[in-house]
């Protein structure tokens, strides 16, 4: 009887499908438990059984961060024997909860495995003191002031804290007087104790009303009650140029400001104000708007009786300088903000002294 080649190959195609390593763990994950950072590093081996017909090889091990290691079985496996991955976790400078996972490759099957190690790093004190160096009570933050930068009007930028919580108590974080523009969010919700969590913050520049620095802050305490503190939010928003075309650039306004230096001389310690003013002309073809004008120092005061200027003309900004609040020598400066593109942004510096 004659057998053919196709049957020969589908007979050897079979033999072989049926010959093959199994990868068959005794357990994918560990949970270590909460442990002090001082102990150092912690190490958990996972056994595998080859549990088919043929031999099977590890072939690759991958760790998914740089804070776990691993050592596995190098050797062949035969049918029935028992292999080896041992993963360790080094747990310095690096406080609060862990969920680490490391993907073993094997010619068998399966092809890939994930093992996950888990645990709660209680932080040393040298750890929580320079990574978490603001106090609110039993809760560590990395930081109380968040900067975010430039963020072009209309568009959302995120922030975040890092938590800690130092107590034997659960703790729930909670936020109060937080502006509308900001959103506010903690994961987990809840921080066990010796555990680290996250705020986020996310500013919607289109909800706020002011252009160039804006400051605000909000109320951010704990259940049980400890104490609160501050949390202090600077952004600074631009106007959005991007989408002008060529022709539109051509047509916009030109903000020219008549000074960049004002000095207000040698005042007398008898006067209380110093006064000085100075113009915004709109020399280019389309309406200037003044978005706005102010300095940081709250001893000088700015009025104008406009803030839009059609082309051609000009607006007098009147400068008040209330020396009582200043020292000897006045050192301000001055943003002005207009929607000219080529410009928004124009500074003029004050200077002057005071005879005291």
């Amino acid at each position: 009887m004659r057998i053919s080649l196709l049957s020969v190959i589908i007979i050897f195609s079979s033999l072989f499908a049926q010959a093959h390593g199994s990868a068959t763990w005794l357990s994918t994950s560990h949970h270590f438990g909460s442990f002090h950072e001082e102990v150092g590093n912690m190490s958990h081996t996972f056994k595998m059984v080859n549990t088919g017909d043929s031999t099977l090889r590890i072939t690759n091990v991958r760790a998914t961060c740089g804070c776990t290691a691993t050592q596995h079985t190098t050797a062949p496996i035969a049918p029935g024997d028992t292999a080896t991955v041992t993963v360790t976790y080094n747990p310095v400078g690096r406080p609060g909860q862990f969920n680490k996972t490391v993907y073993v490759f094997t010619d068998g099957t399966p092809h890939k495995s994930a093992l996950t190690i888990v645990g709660n790093v209680i932080a040393a004190p040298a750890t929580i003191r320079s990574q978490f160096p603001v106090n609110i009570g039993a809760l560590q933050l990395n930081r109380n002031i968040v900067p975010f930068g430039d963020i072009t009007k209309g568009r959302t930028r995120t922030q975040f804290i890092n938590v800690y919580n130092s107590s034997n108590d659960t703790l729930q974080v909670i936020f109060s007087n937080v502006p509308s523009h900001i959103k506010v969010e903690m994961i987990p919700p809840v921080i066990a104790p010796g555990s680290t969590a996250t705020i986020t913050l996310a500013y919607d520049s289109q909800k706020v009303d002011t252009w160039g620095l804006s400051q605000h802050n909000f109320t951010i305490g704990t259940l049980p009650a400890t104490s609160t503190a501050k949390i202090d939010i600077t952004a600074y928003i631009n106007e959005n140029f991007g989408t002008l075309t060529q022709e539109q650039r051509k047509k916009a306004p030109v903000a020219e400001i008549s000074t960049e230096r004002i000095n207000l001389g040698a005042i007398p310690a008898s006067d209380s104000i110093a006064t000085a003013s100075f113009q915004i002309t709109n020399s280019g073809k389309s309406s200037l708007l003044i978005r706005r004008i102010y300095t940081l120092d709250p001893a000088i005061t700015i009025t104008a009786k406009k803030d839009k200027i059609k082309p051609g003309k000009s607006v007098t900004v009147n400068i008040t300088a209330h020396t009582p609040q200043l020292g000897n020598i006045i050192n301000s400066k001055l943003i002005i903000i207009t929607n000219d593109p080529t410009s928004p942004q124009q500074p003029v510096r004050i200077v002057g002294t005071i005879d005291k």
